[in-house]
């Protein structure tokens, strides 16, 4: 399956995968498998744009990260005894 992405860049990369990880959240995809390959070949040809569902999903993402590093901050404050 990597294979499939290696030849795009990173940014690419990503973007299909959040494509594909939006997709199957929303349940609009019965073969992810299937899906990664269709939409890695397309990027591959320059064919391949990004919908609602990848930037949906890269913001769930990105809230999570902030999230996580906020949460982080907070337990690097607290004192221990």
């Amino acid at each position: 399956m990597t294979d499939w992405l290696a030849p795009l860049p990173n940014d690419t990369q990503q973007l299909v995968l959040d494509e594909v990880a939006g997709r199957v959240d929303a349940g609009h995809c019965r073969s992810p498998v299937g899906l990664l390959r269709s939409l890695a070949t397309r990027a591959c040809q320059g064919e391949f744009n990004a919908t609602q569902f990848a930037q949906h999903y890269a913001a769930l993402t990105e809230k999570g990260k902030a999230a996580r590093e906020e949460v982080r901050a907070l337990v690097g404050r607290v004192r221990r005894p």
